[in-house]
């Protein structure tokens, strides 16, 4: 079948797409706008697959309608879901999103394997003074900079915080600040076709990075819980637990990668489809053993998903000669798991938190993207590399999703008091970050020269 810009001619290859894009795009709002005026239906059991069909054309249109804008098609991706959510037009309910978050979890599993096959370890092993200086710089700079930040804009915090409740609150906050979004830096790189030594400290670093992070504000909470209340004791064990977990989880990974390993060296097998069950299977693995050992040995364990499939995808592409197959067959599969799980991620952020506390949320914004550049950049001279290296590395790590809003959640649940004059504007800072990261990524691997495209020119690259 013919693209609509080869039936309109040659000079017309670049605008018709566009148009038909955006047409398509009016026409899928107009009939989500009509179901939505329905009568509801409780019997209807198939509206939910409907409602995601329509969600993943919208978004895919969405997705090449910025890209005429030279920004990440993610970004479409996550527009077109947040114009459908509760938040703007209600096109998709907030029910549709609970019934739609298996969907979700799956895409995120999906994109950690494509994360581990994209981790080559020899180049890895050449570039680890990088990545520590930038790991480094921004476990040790970041939360200073985080802090001391959240010490001056304290005025104008709603009510006034005790010094030692502030500084509880700096503590997990910087805590919080080092995550990021994996999901988001492998999309855009694929997206991008970004290769290169620069693009691998990128990978490496948010991986790390986002794993340590668990860890990282466990520790935050013990010590704010140890500041607010100076009778209780730190408690060592929920680091045990949580090692256990991380433990478990890159064991079960390295067994379902090699289980992989073992199936493509003996069957004929369509991989593509492998693929997707493998990551369907990572899923419900993680979810039925906790269930498991719950329900019969009393024993809380919680695997994660992500760090098996991402173990699972290291394995594959370094353990074995057909990693290369493996990576492709992951990129053909991938485009449509990303407009579903960045779509779905649009629809279900809470524009309320923003309108409500948005200067607040700016300021957290703003302080971290001021102690990641800082962090990075420090890092990346210490590390010794290219001096462009070092103004563009801090801009690759703005994005946050997922884990961001997981630990945003607990903060809430572990200290209440901070609930409505914190939690609010936090993840109102990382919807900020999901939309704004992603652009300021590309145009740092542009500008490192390591996409399909030509760098930015210097004058473009200026504005970063």
């Amino acid at each position: 079948m013919k693209s609509p810009g080869k039936i309109l001619g040659d000079e017309q290859t670049l605008v018709a797409p566009t148009a038909w894009a955006l047409v398509t795009l009016l026409l899928i709002g107009s009939l989500m706008a009509y179901l939505r005026s329905l009568p509801a239906d409780p019997r209807d059991a198939g509206s939910t697959p409907l409602t995601l069909g329509f969600l993943l054309l919208a978004a895919w249109c969405a997705g090449l309608l910025v890209e005429k804008l030279r920004l990440p098609k993610l970004t479409g991706y996550i527009l077109a879901g947040l114009a459908a959510g509760p938040a703007v037009t209600g096109l998709i309910s907030a029910d549709k999103l609970v019934a739609l978050e298996p969907i979700n979890d799956l895409a995120l599993t999906f994109i950690a394997l494509v994360a581990g096959g994209e981790l080559h370890l020899p180049m890895v092993r050449r570039l680890w003074r990088s990545i520590a200086g930038w790991i480094g710089g921004q476990l040790l700079l970041t939360p200073v900079v985080v802090s001391g930040g959240l010490f001056l804009i304290a005025p104008w915090l709603p009510g006034q915080m005790p010094r030692v409740e502030l500084a509880a609150l700096a503590i997990v906050l910087s805590a919080i600040s080092l995550a990021r979004s994996p999901a988001a830096t492998v999309a855009v790189i694929n997206e991008a076709d970004a290769r290169g030594p620069f693009t691998e400290t990128v990978m490496a670093t948010t991986i790390t990075l986002d794993t340590l992070v668990v860890l990282i504000f466990a520790v935050a909470v013990a010590v704010a819980e140890k500041l607010l209340s100076p009778g209780a004791g730190f408690d060592v064990s929920v680091l045990g637990s949580l090692s256990v977990d991380l433990l478990l989880s890159i064991l079960l990974g390295g067994a379902v990668g090699s289980t992989v390993l073992l199936v493509m060296r003996t069957f004929r097998i369509d991989l593509p489809i492998l693929l997707a069950g493998i990551a369907y299977l990572i899923t419900r693995l993680s979810r039925e053993t906790s269930v498991l050992l719950a329900d019969n040995f009393d024993t809380q364990l919680h695997l994660e998903p992500l760090l098996m499939g991402l173990t699972a995808g290291i394995v594959v592409q370094n353990l074995s000669r057909r990693g290369h197959v493996f990576t492709e067959n992951l990129e053909r599969i991938a485009p449509p798991i990303y407009v579903a799980f960045f779509a779905l991620t649009g629809a279900a952020l809470d524009l309320d938190a923003l309108t409500t506390s948005w200067m607040l949320a700016l300021s957290l914004v703003l302080l971290r993207m001021g102690g990641l550049f800082v962090g990075a950049w420090g890092g990346s001279a210490a590390a010794g590399d290219p001096r462009s290296w070092r103004s563009l590395s801090g801009w690759t790590a703005i994005s946050q999703a997922g884990v961001s809003l997981g630990l945003a959640a607990e903060l809430g649940r572990r200290f209440p008091q901070w609930g409505a004059t914190v939690v609010a504007p936090l993840i109102a800072a990382i919807a900020i970050n999901q939309i704004v990261g992603p652009i300021l990524l590309v145009r740092s691997l542009r500008r490192a020269g390591e996409t399909h495209e030509h760098p930015l020119e210097p004058e473009e690259s200026d504005k970063l």
